[in-house]
């Protein structure tokens, strides 16, 4: 190998190596959050991670969207044409489809 391609492989271990230890072996830099919920006589702690926290966030987002459900009354919506077909229920192929089937396992009856 050329001097060259010697080096880059090494600055490339050197980078996957880094990767490696930071997934791996770092300590986690993420804060918990905790929650104390009181219902009545109960008192609940909760502990969230930024992950969860994030999730939270969006969740409570959801609760402040408003739909417009005039366009279920309006003539457009009404004229549309169900074009479903309704699925019957079929037997089931072999156990094993990827089988060749010359090995397939023959049924106990």
């Amino acid at each position: 190998m050329s001097k060259k391609t010697k080096i880059l492989l090494i600055i490339l271990a050197i980078i996957v190596s880094v990767f490696i230890f930071e997934m791996y072996f770092a300590k986690q830099k993420t804060a918990s959050k905790i929650v104390t919920v009181n219902s009545g006589n109960n008192s609940t702690t909760f502990s969230f991670s930024s992950s969860e926290e994030k999730l939270l966030k969006i969740l409570m987002n959801l609760k402040f969207i408003k739909l417009d459900t005039d366009f279920f009354n309006s003539k457009i919506f009404k004229s549309l044409n169900d074009f479903s077909s309704e699925l019957v229920p079929e037997e089931s192929g072999r156990p094993n489809p990827f089988l060749p089937i010359s090995k397939q396992p023959m049924p106990n009856n």
